[in-house]
């Protein structure tokens, strides 16, 4: 399965780039465009400037893209975090009120 890629991954282009709206999507676009990460774009520019999300390019003075294969390698990344079992030591102790 780790070989597998993802659903979304899959979707995703080999090479180029992604820009900002083709991340998070547009439900009223006709046809409606699915979001890749299901986050807002404010959300994505923090978790860019908290290093959580892999930095964009600047491909002229009002244009900002995503490279794929930066994209892909975070959401294999994710999705192994997401899916890795939980170890006792790592859960949180229930509190008794």
């Amino acid at each position: 399965m780790a070989n597998q890629p993802s659903k979304i991954t899959a979707q995703l282009p080999e090479t180029g780039f992604l820009r900002l709206k083709q991340l998070v999507g547009n439900p009223k676009a006709i046809p409606p465009t699915p979001a890749i990460v299901p986050v807002s774009e404010s959300s994505i520019w923090y978790m860019v400037k908290d290093g959580r999300f892999p930095k964009p390019v600047k491909l002229g003075p009002r244009t900002t893209a995503w490279r794929v294969e930066d994209l892909r390698d975070w959401l294999e990344k994710k999705s192994v975090e997401v899916y890795r079992p939980i170890k006792k030591a790592e859960q949180k102790p229930k509190k008794v009120a």
